[in-house]
């Protein structure tokens, strides 16, 4: 008998931490921020989503270098970077297209995940879709943003009357992938993405804002060229400098989800593009 009382003894003294740690019915656990935009996001990536915003490029206040014009190899530029409203629809069955609200001059994207294809319309100058197909396409992948979240710092704003919420926070660059190979030589690069995400009372993401900042690579080169220590004009490809890591420009993406139906040239350009690719595999 004194043994079976020291046994029952010890299974009590055991088993009493336990029992005081587990939490008391109804009681919940607040999420995080980074729990909440990640349900957000989830949320908004389960169905047919409508995106309508702008895309608008922000020059470094030194500019081009006050009229220094230099080509490398002979080369000129590629291009005006595009700039102006868009509409995004992403289907459920995960293809992604952008389309300029304005025809001329204009775009149309499409991205199933595996191949992204374009469209532009301009007159004299070429529009340049490399900063829009490089950052929307990666930054447009929510699964990706969603992983990447337990990674970053949030900044919590919250208004008080509404119950709206503004979630901060700077992403990975290795969302965006940038160019290969030739196309990488002298390129810009992503120095860093700056996100803001729009949450309403009921925690339901409303829009985003989206700031990448890129390399200004020839900054160096045209300070050079201002004050005589390289002339201006075509530069040797054997002896050119290291790229700058200098600030350049920014592509500022201002997004609101909508509850409108598609516009009708959203819906032609991606039939477009689903009868291009159907017509490619036959």
């Amino acid at each position: 008998m004194k043994h079976r009382m020291v046994l029952a003894q010890l299974v009590l003294f055991f088993s009493w931490p336990v029992a005081a740690a587990q939490v008391e019915p109804g009681e919940a656990e607040t999420p995080t921020a980074s729990e909440t935009l990640s349900v957000a996001l989830e949320r908004l990536d389960q169905g047919d989503v409508l995106l309508h915003g702008k895309v608008t490029r922000i020059e470094p206040e030194a500019g081009m270098g006050g009229g220094a014009v230099i080509m490398i190899g002979g080369a000129g530029a590629g291009g005006a970077p595009f700039s102006g409203p868009i509409e995004i629809l992403r289907s459920a069955g995960r293809d992604t297209v952008i389309v300029s609200r304005e025809a001329l001059p204009g775009f149309a994207l499409f991205d199933d995940g595996d191949r992204i294809l374009t469209a532009a319309t301009y007159e004299e100058e070429p529009l340049d879709l490399g900063p829009v197909t490089q950052d929307l396409s990666g930054l447009l992948d929510l699964a990706a943003v969603r992983k990447s979240l337990a990674k970053v710092d949030l900044a919590v704003e919250q208004d008080q009357e509404t119950g709206a919420t503004t979630l901060s926070c700077e992403l990975p660059k290795r969302l965006i992938r940038g160019a290969s190979g030739m196309a990488a030589f002298m390129a810009p690069q992503v120095l860093r993405i700056e996100a803001a995400f729009r949450l309403d009372g009921a925690a339901l993401l409303t829009g985003l804002t989206l700031r990448v900042v890129r390399s200004d690579p020839m900054a160096d080169m045209r300070d050079k060229a201002l004050t005589g220590e390289l002339e201006s004009g075509a530069v040797d490809m054997g002896a050119m400098p290291e790229p700058s890591d200098r600030e350049g420009a920014t592509t500022v993406y201002e997004l609101e989800v909508s509850r409108d139906k598609p516009a009708p040239r959203t819906e032609k350009a991606r039939g477009a593009f689903l009868e291009i690719l159907e017509n490619e595999e036959l």
